[in-house]
Parts: structure tokens; sequence; C-alpha cells
């Protein structure tokens, strides 16, 4: 009897006919090997991309410099219950970003890397949560596609590494929103309660971070899909859980907020909350369509791919009211937050974990490129997008197309911005080629990390000088007495308190801290009044040196105060006068940095 060839043994697992038994065999083990493969690649790029590049880039005013401060404030002072900013009250957050803030400034020490790491770490963990939300309603393949668009989004990455309490507040959300899902997937009474208990705990953290859009948002989310449902009386018992696990977790904080500070809450509610959304003064003000012009930009490059992911959904196999529920998740937010008067680009990062979900769903069964004509038209548009960029800075920096973003000694910066965008254009030109096969959705979004990798290199220096004082501050603090008096303007006072360690500096001008300063006990602090500041130089000139730091755009606020002996020196934008000691054993040896 002739011996079967290896080739015949095998069961053909390419022909249409039902296949036999070791061939579902063999494509199970190849899947599981292809999403571990692809699992591992995202955590790697992660990594790299991520943390490995976190500390890079020179931290940016305000925000970073804000929430660095008031960690390192916290660090130093050792209170843990008010939250202060130079030294005055500061009543615009609750406490729990502070905390986290300062938790990674005491392990990792003053550095960019520890005061961004609590929102890369947020930002994995929400990938990491959807990944296994979405795995489980479906595969693990759609889940880690899931995880991979949400951490390539533009958007993401770059709130993903800055010094910004918005990630950890997606963090608590996508926690409270995904635990409520799986919630009302449940049968079992007892089981859904567990779930909405944990639901009202993430509220309460989520609260804890930032406020009130720890409960707004998870209903603007939750109230349309239970009618959707049409689960009426889950709207009237559903709510209880949560509430009372909330409560249990922002109690004890608040209690003791109240006991130290009884102005907290009324500034919190009415000045932070009620006012920022409603009043026709409110900060920040931007029109209804602010956001949906943004959109774009910070889904990208994802947003090219949204027409291919709206044909796919049409056609996917997921349940039903998964959809509709991270519709719920992505469109509700969006229009809440729309029709805020007060608006920030940093607002709909919320939404983005539900877009994240939905483009996985309708790309993850989409065919190859070249079997699908839509398909091919996203990439395309995508690869010339990319084009268009490496374009537009090629002639940008041949003074032919807007104001220049590179000046003639950035000539590498601007071949590396270029760069990026070019080598984004080729991959995912790439991912039009029939060969290969279902790593077009790979190339598409690795398509970014050329740019991703460029952006922690290649600030131009005129962003620097206006946003990055922090080497040049550095310097000067270096060279400063440590009893020096030092006074700022509201847009720089920030980077002070973290450059020179400080959280007594004086303000030449209206700030975020108007309400902290308005205490008697700061009140001299705050320089407005006529003669201020020529009684604290007469004062103190002579005795102690005093140090301002301010932008070029308010040193006139110095004019016909400052003695013969004060001295200048600039860097960008922003200017350093001193005034000296007159016993110089009091000064510091240094050398003050140049412009």
């Amino acid at each position: 009897m002739t011996r079967p060839t290896a080739a015949a043994a095998a069961p053909n697992c390419h022909r249409p006919q039902r296949r036999e038994p070791g061939c579902r065999m063999n494509l199970a083990r190849q899947d599981t090997d292809d999403w571990r493969r692809m699992a591992f690649a995202l955590l790697l790029g992660y990594i790299g991309l991520y943390l490995v590049l976190l500390g890079f880039r020179p931290l940016m005013r305000l925000d970073e410099f804000r929430y660095a401060a008031a960690a390192q404030e916290m660090l130093t002072r050792g209170d843990w219950i008010v939250p202060h900013l130079n030294g005055v009250r500061y009543f615009e957050k609750p406490i729990l970003g502070y905390w986290i803030d300062t938790i990674a400034l005491a392990v990792f020490g003053h550095n960019a890397f520890a005061v961004r790491l609590p929102s890369a770490l947020s930002t994995v963990l929400v990938a990491l949560f959807i990944g296994w939300l979405l795995a489980r309603f479906t595969d693990a393949r759609t889940g880690i596609l899931a995880a991979f668009i949400y951490l390539t989004s533009l958007f993401v990455y770059g709130i993903g590494t800055m010094n910004v309490l918005d990630p950890q507040l997606n963090l608590w959300l996508t926690l409270a929103l995904g635990t409520f899902y799986l919630a009302e997937r449940h049968a079992d009474s007892r089981r859904r309660q567990v779930l909405l208990t944990v639901t009202g705990l993430f509220c309460g953290l989520a609260f804890m971070t930032k406020g009130f859009l720890a409960f707004a948002v998870p209903v603007v989310v939750a109230v349309p899909f239970l009618l959707w449902q049409r689960h009426w009386a889950r709207l009237a018992t559903d709510v209880w859980a949560p509430v009372l696990a909330a409560t249990l977790v922002v109690l004890p904080w608040a209690v003791a907020i109240h006991a130290h500070e009884p102005d907290f809450w009324h500034y919190f509610f009415w000045v932070e909350h009620i006012q920022r959304f409603l009043a026709d003064n409110a900060q920040h003000s931007e029109p209804w369509w602010y956001f949906l012009t943004l959109f774009p930009a910070l889904s990208f490059p994802w947003i090219f791919l949204a027409p291919a992911a709206v044909a796919g959904l049409r056609r996917t196999s997921a349940d039903r009211s998964l959809v509709v529920y991270l519709l719920c998740w992505f469109v509700m937010p969006f229009v809440f937050f729309s029709a805020s008067r007060g608006k920030l680009m940093s607002y709909i990062l919320p939404c983005m974990p539900a877009f994240a979900m939905l483009m996985a769903l309708g790309l993850g069964r989409l065919p190859q490129p070249a079997d699908s004509r839509i398909v091919r038209r996203s990439l395309a548009a995508l690869s010339l997008a990319y084009a268009a960029g490496a374009g537009f800075l090629l002639f940008n920096g041949l003074e032919l197309a807007g104001e220049r973003l590179y000046q003639d000694s950035e000539t590498g910066r601007w071949l590396i911005a270029i760069g990026s965008f070019a080598i984004g254009a080729l991959i995912s030109g790439l991912a039009l080629a029939p060969a290969q096969g279902r790593r077009w959705l790979g190339l598409a979004g690795g398509s970014l990390v050329a740019v991703m990798i460029a952006v922690q290199f290649v600030l131009p220096d005129d962003v620097r000088w206006s946003k990055a004082p922090g080497r040049f501050l550095a310097a000067q603090a270096a060279a400063t007495s440590a009893d020096a008096i030092l006074v700022s303007d509201g847009g720089v006072f920030r980077a002070v308190n973290w450059a020179f360690h400080r959280d007594d500096v004086y303000l030449l001008d209206d700030s975020e801290l108007d309400y902290g300063l308005a205490y008697p006990k700061h009140a001299h602090r705050k320089l407005t009044q006529p003669g201020a500041l020529a009684a604290l130089i007469a004062q103190n000139a002579g005795h102690r040196e005093i140090v301002f730091v301010t932008r070029d755009s308010r040193e006139r606020l110095l004019a016909g105060v400052l003695p013969d002996n004060a001295q200048r020196v600039q860097w960008g934008q922003f200017v350093v006068w001193r005034i000296p000691a007159s016993n110089p054993d009091s000064q510091k040896a240094g050398h003050t940095a140049g412009p």
C-alpha cells in the first residue's frame, strides 16, 4: 500500500468546503499566535513611544507647570487635604489628581518624566480595559485592535504624554462606563448590583479627580441607552447603588476639606462648574461647533478610515446593544461638551475610547484593501494627507506657505519634521499593497509612529521661547539667593514655582490665583494696586535680592520702578530682571543664562 504524502495527509485549510477538525485546530492556533504577537508588539510600542520618550520634551506652560508646581508644593508642605498653588488656596480641582502626581514626584524625582507618568499610565490602562471589554463580547483580535487604535490616535498620544489631569479623569470614566455596560448585560440581579456598585466607585474616583463631570458624563450616556432598551424601571432602580458607592468614596475627603476650608464647595460648585458651563463670560468660551472642527485632527490618522469603519459596522456580527451603547458613549458626551459655553480641546477625551472601539468593530472584519474600494480610497486619502503635511512643511521652510515655523538655524529639525510626514505617507501607502494582507491595519496606525517620535525633538525655537522656559529658569534659579524675593506675572509664575522650588512668588497682574490672593494673609502678594510694586522695591532694595521673571509683553509693568543697578537677561519671550542685594555674601555664585 502506498504511503500518503505529507501534503495529502494534511487537511486543506484553504478549500471552501467544510473545514476538517485538524484544519479548525490549526486556524485557531494561528489566530491565537497572531493576537499574541499583536499584543506583544503593542506593548513594545507603548514602552518605546510613551515611556522611553516621556521626559525628552520640555515641560510646557501653562498646564504642565501648574500641575507640576501643585504636586511639588503638596510634597513640600505635607498638606494632603487642601490644594495649594504658589502658597495660596487653589480650589479649581479636587484632590486625587494632585495625590497621584505627588506620589510620582516623590518616587521619580523633580523631572518631566515623573510628572507626566500618571498620564501615560492612565492612557495605557484605558487601552487595556477597552481591549479587554471588546474582546469579552467579540474576540481577542478586535480587542487588541481597539487598544491599538486608541494608543495611536494623535490626540490620545499628545495628551497622554502631558502633565494634565484629563487622562486620569478619562481612566475613571472609561472604567465606570465599561462596568455599567457589563452590569446591564447581566441577567442576575445580585451580580448586576455588584457591578453597579463598582461603577459608582469609579465615578467617585472621577469626581475626586475633576469634579461633577464624573456624574454628568455617565448620566448622558446611560440614560439614552436605557431608554433605547426600554428599561424604564432601571432609570429609577439602578441609580442607588452607584450613588451610594460614589458618596462613600468622596465623603471622607469632602468632610475633611470642608472642615479645613468651608468655602471650598461654594467656589468649586458655582464658579468652576455652573459659571464655566452656562455663563456668557465663561472661561475658554467657544462656539458650539468648536469640537466638530477639531475632531478630524484629534482622531488622526484613524479619521480617514472612518468611512470604511461605518461600512464595516453595517456588516458586523457584534451584538447590536454593544454598538448602540458605544454610539451613546461617543455621541452624547460630544453633544454635552459642545453645549457648554466653556470649551477646551481636552474635554472630549472621554469620547475617544468609544471611538476606538467603534472603529475596531467596523474595521476588524473588513476585507483587504485589494478587495475593498472604500478601504483603498481611505488609505489613499491618508497617504495624501501625510504627503500634504510634508509638502506644507517643505514650502513653509522655503517661505512659500504661511509664516515660517523653522528658522535658518533649525534646518535639522525642519528636515526631520518633513521626513516624519514623508515616512507616514510611505507607510500608509504600503498598506495598499496586496502583499500586506491583514497587516494593512497595523500599517495604517503605525504610519503615525515617525511623527510621534519626531515631535519630541522638533519643537521650533519660537515654541520653546514662548512655552518652555524650564531650562532657562533653572539656570536663573541656580544663580539666585535662597531668600530672594521673586516677582512674576500671571502667565509665568507656575514655571517659576517649579524651577525655583518656591511657593511665595509675588504677582504683577491678575491670574487664576485671584481667589486665593483675596484672603488677607496673602493679599500683599498681588501687586496690582498703584504704588505696591514701588513700595516692595523700596522696602527691600539693598537688603534682599529681588528677581523679576516676566514675559516681554508684560515687561511694561516694571517701567519706571527699577533702579539703575538692575540687571536684565532675556531668553525668547522671557525676561529676568535682578536687583542685587548690597551684601554679596547673601547671593549664590553663578552665571545667568544668555539670550
